[in-house]
């Protein structure tokens, strides 16, 4: 379902207190106006009718606002545990992509045609970044392995 960001808040019970550092919030924000929400937040019902308590995606939430998006796709959580408990379960579950994976995404992009600065615009990163996937991607398959 589409919700209007007006209609959404944080629920009390976010296991998320301390912040992303601001890189990593910065980079959210540039993807979301280069792709767009990619992953649903997960919500439960407020205490008014049609507001909506955020379990799962305080940082894109927060993202949305400052990519001035005006409403975000969500999935209602209909289950009974703790809603602290299902934050810190989706939180935990989340593990970042492996560089090498990164760079072969980002050598692709650049293959076709795409320029360092458009690349790293899209993921919120500097060239300096898209540089050094490029390089990774360059390694050898003996140095690839021995990598990961």
């Amino acid at each position: 379902m589409l919700i209007e960001i007006a209609n959404l808040r944080l629920a009390a019970e976010n296991p998320r207190k301390a912040p992303a550092d601001e890189a990593a919030h910065l980079s959210l924000v540039a993807s979301m106006k280069a792709h767009g929400q990619i992953t649903n937040i997960l919500v439960r019902p407020g205490d008014k009718p049609g507001l909506f308590d955020i379990i799962d995606g305080g940082r894109r939430f927060q993202a949305a606002k400052a990519a001035e998006l005006e409403q975000l796709k969500a999935d209602l959580y209909e289950g009974t545990s703790d809603a602290g408990e299902i934050g810190a379960a989706a939180n935990m579950m989340r593990a970042a992509m492996h560089p090498l994976d990164e760079a072969k995404v980002i050598a692709r992009l650049a293959a076709n045609g795409e320029s360092l600065d458009s690349i790293g615009l899209r993921f919120g990163k500097g060239q300096r970044w898209v540089e050094q996937r490029q390089k990774l991607d360059r390694l050898s398959p003996k140095a690839k392995t021995l990598f990961r």
